[in-house]
């Protein structure tokens, strides 16, 4: 009997590590990427407009320089900050505009975005813009963070995107 109890042994081993597997692993592939807590959320002050050719061009000066959302804004479109609460042009100070790699005319229309969460006793609020195509374009939020519709505020500049651009 000594002689095979190693044999034993390990095949109870290997039959308990087989039990384990079935019983944890399975579980583990449910969890995970499916979990999203996010959900659409529609910003209760939202300025849309699509970008003129002369808008593309000041992009286009713009382009690669390091520029706050600020001051992208007043140089597309100066009117949507005066209607904004101060707050905006304070919290988009420490924010620098994200370009995407490449030459301006590389860009075909891909995504410029950007925002800040300012957090208040009330809740957060989020203040963010966007310059891209508006079929591209998707708001989903985390509501554990406190921000609802009503604290949104969100400056939106659309493309046309060239036919055959994902």
């Amino acid at each position: 009997m000594k002689r095979y109890w190693w044999s034993i042994m390990a095949a109870v081993c290997i039959l308990a590590l087989v039990v384990a597997g079935v019983i944890f692993i399975p579980p583990l592939f449910e969890t995970g990427m499916d979990d999203d807590p996010s959900v659409m959320m529609v910003p209760a002050h939202w300025w849309k407009a699509d970008l003129t050719t002369e808008q593309m061009e000041t992009i286009a000066g713009l382009w690669g320089r390091a520029v706050t959302p600020t001051q992208l804004l007043q140089a597309l479109w100066p009117e949507v900050l005066q209607q904004m609460p101060e707050e905006a042009i304070t919290a988009w100070e420490g924010a620098t505009v994200h370009w995407p790699p490449g030459d301006f005319g590389d860009w075909n229309a891909g995504i410029i975005s950007g925002g800040v969460y300012v957090p208040h006793d009330e809740g957060t609020t989020k203040y963010s813009y966007y310059l891209g195509s508006p079929e591209f374009e998707t708001i989903r939020e985390d509501p554990s963070w406190g921000l609802t519709e009503d604290r949104m505020y969100r400056v939106s500049l659309y493309t046309d995107v060239p036919e055959g651009v994902p």
